[in-house]
């Protein structure tokens, strides 16, 4: 085992050797490797990246599971019409009106630049969080069914919006938004 660990040990010698003589600043006759600097460009965060709830961009013609903001635009039995859009509130709420050239005057803000609607399926008990017709208290809202709120609320069209919670592609939630 002694001269294999000698020839061994002398070529680990010979490298370590080549490595030091090529990274000497001795050698005038060593050409340098240059490269052009990289720039690396971060996108800015689109505002709708700050919108509440699963967002307002969901990259896919149906609803992922999540919690939604919207407007409900026909609501059937069995299911619902519904067009996405954008709910921003405090900080995001102002850089969002500001990036679409308005000015706020309230603490929230709603964004909805497409028409398209998605229908959805609606689970049979399906809750609603519901403030009524008029003025209602926001800290004490109805829950009633999804049923009994196609009555009484698409007669009056519905509030600021709804955020609705999708579960396995079906609606199992809605909550009215509330807004002063």
């Amino acid at each position: 085992m002694g001269p294999q660990m000698n020839s061994r040990t002398l070529g680990l010698v010979i490298v370590a050797l080549m490595v030091i003589g090529a990274c000497s600043t001795d050698d005038q006759s060593t050409t340098a490797v240059t490269t052009a600097p990289t720039t690396i460009k971060t996108a800015a965060a689109s505002t709708n990246d700050l919108a509440r709830g699963s967002g307002c961009t969901p990259g896919t013609d149906h609803l992922p599971d999540g919690d939604w903001f919207g407007e409900v635009v026909r609501a059937d039995a069995g299911e619902l019409e519904f067009d996405l859009a954008c709910w921003f509130d405090g900080d995001a709420a102002i850089a969002a009106a500001a990036e679409d050239g308005e000015r706020l005057r309230i603490d929230y803000y709603i964004r909805n630049v497409s028409t398209k609607t998605r229908r959805l399926p609606i689970a049979d008990d399906t809750t609603v969080v519901w403030y009524g017709l008029g003025a209602a208290d926001p800290a004490d809202p109805e829950m009633i069914s999804y049923a009994e709120w196609r009555v009484f609320d698409l007669e009056h069209i519905c509030c600021a919006g709804v955020w609705l919670t999708v579960d396995a592609g079906v609606v199992t939630r809605m909550e009215e938004q509330w807004v002063p």
